[in-house]
């Protein structure tokens, strides 16, 4: 049996879905690498620091992340995280729901971000 008779069965046919299935994944995952390599800004923080201010304008954000928001290592790492999101979630490989995922995960970020915020005002006695 050739290669070309192998491809032709079901169980051929299967392999050669897996292959192409992997081939894409290993391009996703390579893409999600250079993502990674610079999550928490820690490349370019300028990057990183200009993308906080760009959504805290972008969606009205002021008074649920404040300018002083780099100070506060728990906001900072919820952020981190939703800055690597956006750039999977906006790449030229993102799926078509992967940006509408990613405002939802905005939502539960911000959610997340108060009650941090509301934490530290009660240890340090402020509430």
């Amino acid at each position: 049996m050739t290669t070309s008779d192998a491809a032709a069965t079901p169980a051929g046919e299967l392999l050669e879905a897996i292959a192409i299935n992997l081939t894409e994944l290993a391009g996703r995952v390579g893409a999600l690498e250079d993502v990674i390599s610079n999550s928490w800004g820690k490349d370019q923080p300028a990057v990183f620091a200009d993308w906080v201010d760009q959504i805290r304008d972008t969606y009205c954000l002021q008074s649920k992340v404040s300018e002083n928001w780099q100070t506060m290592p728990g906001v900072v790492a919820e952020l981190a995280a939703l800055y690597v999101a956006y750039q999977a979630a906006f790449s030229p490989s993102a799926k078509p729901f992967d940006q509408a995922s990613w405002h939802d995960a905005l939502l539960r970020t911000l959610s997340r971000v108060d009650d941090y915020i509301e934490r530290v005002r009660r240890k340090q006695g402020l509430r």
